[in-house]
């Protein structure tokens, strides 16, 4: 507001300055068309003063009118402009900060995403892993027991079932000596024969 008072000022005393020139010149050029003929009352140096006063009034009232009312509204526009303007980018840098902030928070959240999917995945995988290995250990060790359940059951069936043929060869024996020879052998007697012949030639294979 200073500035633009200062320039009003200057402005003033520039067309003050200038009034003055042209009075003095009008009055050096009219001075013998005044005195012979009248001529135009603003071209009479004798009326210079009054008008050269009521221009002074003029330019004061000016100054006034321009100091007190269109200086303040043009200053209150000017500031009011800078403040929004000053505000706006107030406003931009406090965006353009929470921006980065956000931007930064995205990227972090990101990696850290990413470390933890890649956690997750290698807990999945070991944990398939570790599963398969307990159900291959236990398959394993189901089949061996299975198979070492089979071999005894069929290391028993083979055993009942040499048994069984020893009693019946013992049987067979015992009628056949009975029947060509007319010899009663004993059944048991004729059953422990048929056993150590069969033992001796299981070893003997």
């Amino acid at each position: 507001m200073s500035k633009m008072k200062t320039v009003l000022l200057a402005m003033s005393f520039a067309i003050l300055h200038a009034g003055y020139a042209l009075a003095e010149e009008v009055a050096a050029h009219s001075e013998a068309g005044v005195h012979e003929g009248g001529g135009m009352p603003q071209f009479n140096f004798e009326s210079w003063a009054g008008q050269i006063f009521w221009m002074v009034v003029f330019f004061i009232i000016l100054y006034t009118i321009f100091s007190k009312a269109v200086l303040p509204a043009i200053s209150d526009t000017l500031e009011t402009r800078k403040s929004h303007i000053e505000d706006h980018v107030k406003a931009a840098e406090i965006l353009s900060a929470e921006a980065e902030q956000i931007e930064a928070a995205l990227k972090e959240a990101l990696r850290n995403a990413g470390h933890k999917a890649s956690e997750e995945i290698q807990f999945v995988e070991n944990e398939a892993k570790a599963r398969n290995h307990d159900a291959l250990s236990s398959f394993r060790a189901r089949f061996e027991s299975d198979i070492s359940s089979a071999e005894g059951r069929i290391a028993k069936a083979c055993q009942n079932a040499m048994s069984d043929m020893d009693s019946i060869a013992a049987d067979i024996a015992t009628k056949m000596a009975e029947k060509i020879a007319g010899i009663k052998a004993d059944p048991s007697q004729a059953e422990t024969v048929v056993r150590s012949l069969s033992d001796k030639g299981r070893k003997a294979a």
